[in-house]
Order: C-alpha cells, then sequence, then structure tokens
C-alpha cells in the first residue's frame, strides 16, 4: 500500500511539471523556399512562438541581411550569440541589462516605465509603438469587442479592455485609425469608408468624428456597417472567376471550373482576390470546401484576409500545404510582396477531400480553424485598414486545388459567420 501511494504522488508530481518557455530578442532568417520565399524564425524546429517588431520598411524587404527583430519563444534554451535570452518567466522582473539590450536594439529612446517582462513587452508595442510603422512595429490594436490582447506561445499574456480617452494606449491606437482612414480614402469608395467609419463607431463606443483626423480632406458621415459577401461559384466556366463577386488575380488567372473556384496552371502561384470590401478589419474569410489532391507531389491553398484594395495584394494569409514530405498549415504575412512565417502547425488530416477552412483576423489577433477546430493563432500588428478577402494557391504536376463557396464578412455582427452547411 505504501509503495503505491508513492508512486501515485511521484505521478501526480511528474504531471504537474510545466515546461516553462525560453525567450529571446533575435532576427529573423531568409528561407529560399521554391514556391514562397520567406522569413522565418531561427531554429523554428524549437519555436513555440514569436512576436514580430520590425518596421514595415524591415517586414517587406525580401532576403539579404535581416533587419529589425523579434521575440522568440523556444521550447529549450538556444546556445547562439545572436540571440540575446529575456529569460524564461513573462512576470519575472526584467534587469537593467536587458531593458539597455530591448532600447538600444529597438531604437528607443525613452525609458521603460514598467519592470517585468510582459508588462515592457506590452509598453513596446502601444505606447512605445509607431503607428506609422515606419521607425518601429506598429501598436496592438483592440479585437472587436474593444479588448487588447497580448498572446505569446499561444497564451495570454495580457489583456486590457481599451477605454477612449482614458487608456494610455489609446493615443497610438487613434492615431493607426486616423492614418487607416486616410488610406481608405486613396483606394476605397465614400459609401464604404462611411460603412468602417459607422463599425468604429460600434466597435469604440464613441462618435464615429473621431476618426476623422482633422486634417482629412474629405470628411464623411457614417452608414451602417454589418458586411457579409458570399459566392458559390455556380457561374459557367471562365477564366475570370467573376460569379455572385467579381474577382482580380495576380500571378496567374484564376477561374470556374465545374461550378468551382479552380486553379489548372501548372508550377504557378495564384492569388485572388474578391473585389468586395467588409466594413471593418475586424474581419473573416473562409471557404466551406477546399480540395487539395496529391500525386507523390505537394500543392498548396490557402485562404487571405486583409487584402489591401491595390498594389501587391499584401496581407494575412491562412497556408495549407499538401506535401508529400509533410502536411502544415501556416500563418504568413506580406508586406510588399515579402512573405514572413509568423505561425505553423502540422495539420492532422490534409483536405484531400473537401473541408472548411476559416480565417479571421481581430484587432492584432490572428486564427485559422480547420472544420471549426483551431489549428494556429498568432499576434501581430503589420496591417491594419484592409477589408477585403480571397485565395492563393499553388500546383505542381497533377495536383489540384479546388475552391468552393466563398464567404467573407466583419466579425461581431456579420449575420452567416461560420456558416453551417447543410447537405
Amino acid at each position: 500500500m505504501t509503495k503505491k501511494i508513492v508512486l501515485t504522488i511521484l505521478m501526480c508530481l511528474i504531471c504537474s511539471v510545466s515546461f516553462a518557455d525560453e525567450y529571446y530578442l533575435g532576427k529573423w532568417v531568409w528561407f529560399e523556399d521554391k514556391v514562397m520565399p520567406h522569413w522565418q524564425a531561427p531554429y523554428s524546429e524549437y519555436k513555440t512562438g514569436n512576436i514580430d517588431l520590425r518596421s514595415l520598411p524591415q517586414s517587406g524587404k525580401k532576403g539579404g541581411t535581416p533587419e529589425g527583430y523579434a521575440i522568440f519563444s523556444y521550447s529549450q534554451k538556444i546556445n547562439d550569440s545572436k540571440l540575446d535570452y529575456l529569460g524564461s518567466d513573462v512576470d519575472a522582473v526584467v534587469s537593467k541589462t536587458i531593458k539597455d539590450t530591448l532600447k538600444n536594439k529597438l531604437g528607443i529612446s525613452s525609458n521603460f516605465t514598467k519592470t517585468t517582462f510582459k508588462d515592457i513587452l506590452w509598453e513596446i508595442l502601444t505606447t512605445k509603438a509607431d503607428p506609422t510603422g515606419q521607425t518601429r512595429a506598429k501598436p496592438l490594436m483592440p479585437n472587436h469587442k474593444g479588448k487588447i490582447k497580448l498572446n505569446l506561445a499561444k497564451e495570454t499574456i495580457k489583456e486590457i479592455a481599451l477605454v477612449p480617452f482614458v487608456s494610455p494606449e489609446w493615443e497610438n491606437v487613434l492615431a493607426v485609425v486616423h492614418l487607416d482612414y486616410k488610406k481608405m480614402l486613396l483606394t476605397e469608395t465614400h459609401e464604404k469608408v462611411a460603412k468602417v467609419l459607422d463599425a468604429w463607431e460600434d466597435k469604440y463606443g464613441v462618435s464615429y468624428e473621431t476618426f476623422i483626423p482633422e486634417d482629412a480632406t474629405i470628411k464623411l458621415a457614417s452608414l451602417p456597417h454589418e458586411t457579409t459577401y458570399t459566392d458559390d461559384f455556380n457561374c459557367a466556366d471562365n477564366w475570370t472567376r467573376d460569379c455572385d463577386l467579381d474577382w482580380t488575380a495576380t500571378h496567374d488567372t484564376c477561374r470556374i471550373k465545374d461550378n468551382q473556384g479552380a486553379t489548372d496552371r501548372t508550377g504557378r502561384t495564384t492569388r485572388c482576390r474578391a473585389e468586395e470590401d467588409t466594413s471593418s478589419d475586424d474581419m473573416y474569410a473562409l471557404y466551406d470546401g477546399i480540395t487539395l489532391t496529391n500525386a507523390s507531389s505537394f500543392c498548396q491553398g490557402g485562404v487571405q484576409i486583409r487584402m489591401e484594395a491595390s498594389g501587391n495584394f499584401d496581407g494575412m494569409l491562412l497556408h495549407i500545404v499538401n506535401n508529400s514530405a509533410g502536411d502544415t498549415v501556416q500563418i504568413y504575412k506580406q508586406v510588399n510582396d515579402s512573405f514572413t512565417s509568423l505561425a505553423s502547425a502540422t495539420t492532422p488530416t490534409v483536405p484531400t477531400t473537401e473541408e472548411k477552412w476559416y480565417f479571421e483576423g481581430d484587432g492584432s489577433d490572428f486564427s485559422g480553424e480547420q472544420e471549426d477546430i483551431e489549428i494556429v493563432s498568432v499576434t501581430d500588428t503589420s496591417i491594419t485598414g484592409n477589408t477585403r478577402g480571397g485565395d492563393r494557391s499553388y500546383r505542381q504536376n497533377s495536383t489540384n486545388v479546388v475552391y468552393d463557396n466563398f464567404e467573407v464578412g466583419d466579425l461581431g455582427g456579420a449575420p452567416s459567420r461560420r456558416r453551417i452547411s447543410i447537405d
């Protein structure tokens, strides 16, 4: 009996042990992938999470000497002089040496007002962030419920309810909104911008006029928001994909074949954007059916959100890879047509038959789901103010990528979010 009790206690102790993540400040490394060259974390096989601290120009650089930094979390300690060790406890008090390292390498002139690692990281991404994104990372933005969250390694390490005109984070949040308003006026219709104003009023609980900069050349009144658009592709075969929605392609042609969105070009990358705007960048996009066929080779498909209305189709991408060497789901960001792999997970099954894939951006939080189960998530601050969705595909040899039943909409009010298919 005594041996059984001792064994039980030992088993409980073993079960209760938690292995802490190890945190480092470091630079991204360039990976020459044959389909999508991109920035990724060093020692990515041990990575459990990251927060990008680069400016937009640094993120938008393709290859060469890496610029800017990120916080990387790993499942074990990494012995590399290029990485600055920050500890393993987000609640620990940070030494002056670490504070100075962060200030110097991130180009922050003022002293930190907080003491713990999580609070200093919060400062970096809120009150000491750059709303323009030109010199440092942009600030964390609240989700559609008005809360700002900081997630690292799939854990929320800090969260607040933003109070306009009161919270110290508000000044930079409002500055981002003002810049997004000006950007939208250059690329979107006045009706669309007016709906965005209404969505901001609903989100922040203050008058829409708050979000119109004093120096704005055009000042609009708001219009009711809550926007959802769908396309079932039940149209005649074509090489434009235009059906319920109009579509635009880059790199190659989007098409409809057999009442589905299809990618039939071998060895080509296709990016397709639906030319309708949601009323908020707190948005989602989904396909009720994505199918990736694999004939001992590989193909890639994915759902995009926060796609820009012109240019390189910059935005956020939930990327699904069906590869004979291993299947993965990743979240990428695309800045100035340069990709960064932000999060990755091994998918339990690949969509060789139709499966629903869902991707949302809520404030600075992004998450991807396969058949209503979250697979991958990350926090990133780079891309705001873009309100279109679409997809990205690549096929090789006899592989194929097929899409069915597209939907894009606002979070928190879109009437058919996470639509359930009825057979």
